[in-house]
């Protein structure tokens, strides 16, 4: 079974502090939205603490944990190092904690970019790591309380904020990204 404690143990051993109080908020938010939307709150929390146990304050010692798992970084995640985080968690998850659940371990892949046809878990951790309250961004308060009404409306509005803010640095975009957005907007 998850163990929360042993969890943050670990994320204080390989995340920055900064990461580790974003993880415990991220998670908090996860069970909050799971109790709106029906979903298991147990697993929310589970997949909102560990979304990020794949960014290690060392690129170098996070690679070396990728290749004793034996990923194959292919296509954007060679391109983009960012997303590598979202799949390293994953086999963290399952490896160093036992977390078998695939909808868990598909809430930490995708968190980064979402994808189309989202479970409700999915989005929740999407969002969550998104909106939690060390977040403070410009209309944050509004996507917070969408999230907590509509939260397809909410993924449109956040991804759509997303997208402007890449767009405008000059940033990569995932694939995934654009096609959750636009799955989102062909179910409306």
């Amino acid at each position: 079974m998850f163990d929360k404690d042993e969890a943050i143990e670990y994320l204080k051993e390989h995340l920055s502090d900064h990461r580790v109080g974003h993880s415990i908020r991220v998670m908090k938010m996860s069970g909050e939205l799971a109790k709106i939307w029906g979903v298991d709150e147990y697993k929310a929390e589970a997949a909102g603490l560990l979304h990020d146990s794949g960014k290690w304050a060392s690129k170098e010692d996070a690679l070396k944990k990728v290749e004793s798992f034996g990923i194959i970084l292919e296509n954007e995640l060679v391109y983009d190092y960012n997303l590598v985080h979202g799949i390293l968690g994953m086999y963290i998850a399952q490896n160093e904690f036992g977390v078998y659940d695939h909808e868990v371990l598909d809430a930490i892949r995708y968190h980064i970019t979402g994808r189309s046809n989202m479970t409700t878990l999915e989005k929740i951790v999407y969002l969550a790591d998104k909106l939690e309250e060390g977040r403070d961004y410009p209309r944050v308060d509004e996507f917070r309380e969408l999230a907590r009404t509509d939260i397809d409306k909410a993924l449109i509005a956040v991804f759509g904020d997303t997208l402007k803010l890449l767009v405008d640095r000059g940033e990569f975009i995932a694939t995934d990204t654009v096609e959750a957005r636009n799955w989102l907007l062909l179910k409306e």
